[in-house]
């Protein structure tokens, strides 16, 4: 799928609503950091890390040591009040859920079992995403683990495009900017994102600071063509190549189409869709486009 800014706002509508509607939990990868906590300036949640994988078989692995490498993982500064910013609870939740760190293993491991797992790509430089760049996507040119993987285990691939919260913030300082900022402040920023472990060469770890909008826009997910990996040969790096663009360029019409389509949303507005709901007794939610 493709991560909007921060990454949080829709991935809950979106496992909620697979889980209540087909009963499938999915597997969420996350950055590792989500599953620290920020106590005692910084002890790490290494409980919640442990459990979040000890829940997935060890069968069938080879090669591969046992156990989780878990990162040291440096948490932001403390507050202006002295308290350090917990990430307890969202560890608890996402364990709760199945979540685990992202990794080739934790897939692979995954997918072994027949589980559904939900990948971003593009990672981190996707969540935090500069001025500009709201829904592009940033996923490697150069790197299709993932689709070796699902074809090595004959896994189904199913693009779900998601548009809607990049349009409910703005940028009051990008990533960049963040990383530029002068004094004691940019000094401690800097060091704490220098000391935050990279998943790829272009990831910063660094949370641009946002503002919400004054309108609060509908969310919107597609779901696209699936590919069936079974039929990739995954020792081919050509034909891998080729289903992993395939799969990209299916996700970026997918979202191209959201984007168009909700223009003709009759309820895509907050307060006419509030209106409608509300005259239903909240039992019913607003319509939306025709789908064609």
């Amino acid at each position: 799928s493709n991560h909007q800014t921060y990454g949080f706002m829709d991935l809950p509508l979106l496992v909620e609503e697979i889980w209540s509607s087909r009963g499938i939990n999915v597997r969420t990868l996350a950055h590792p950091t989500i599953f620290q906590a920020a106590a005692n300036g910084g002890v790490q949640c290494e409980g919640a890390l442990r459990a979040a994988n000890s829940n997935i078989d060890e069968s069938g692995l080879r090669g591969v040591a046992d156990g989780m490498v878990i990162p040291q993982i440096p948490m932001p500064p403390q507050n202006a009040e002295g308290d350090a910013y917990s990430g307890a609870m969202s560890a608890e939740t996402f364990v709760e859920f199945g979540a685990v760190p992202v990794s080739g293993r934790n897939l692979f491991k995954i997918l072994q079992r027949k589980q559904a797992a939900l990948l971003y790509p593009g990672g981190i430089r996707e969540a935090f995403k500069r001025r500009g760049e709201d829904y592009k996507l940033f996923w490697p040119e150069d790197n299709c683990d993932f689709l070796r993987l699902a074809a090595k285990l004959d896994a189904v691939i199913v693009p779900v495009a998601c548009v809607g919260a990049e349009d409910a913030l703005e940028h009051v300082i990008d990533s960049d900017e963040l990383m530029q900022l002068e004094g004691e402040v940019g000094r401690h920023v800097r060091d704490w994102v220098g000391r935050v472990p990279r998943g790829r060469p272009d990831e910063l770890f660094a949370p641009p600071l946002m503002q919400p909008r004054l309108a609060l826009p509908r969310f919107y997910f597609c779901f696209g063509r699936p590919l069936d990996a079974a039929h990739v040969d995954h020792n081919d790096e050509e034909a891998t190549m080729e289903a992993y663009l395939n799969v990209r360029d299916e996700l970026e019409g997918s979202i191209k189409w959201l984007l168009e389509r909700r223009e003709h949303d009759p309820y895509e507005g907050f307060v006419a869709r509030v209106m409608y709901e509300a005259a239903t007794g909240w039992e019913r939610q607003a319509p939306t486009f025709e789908l064609r």
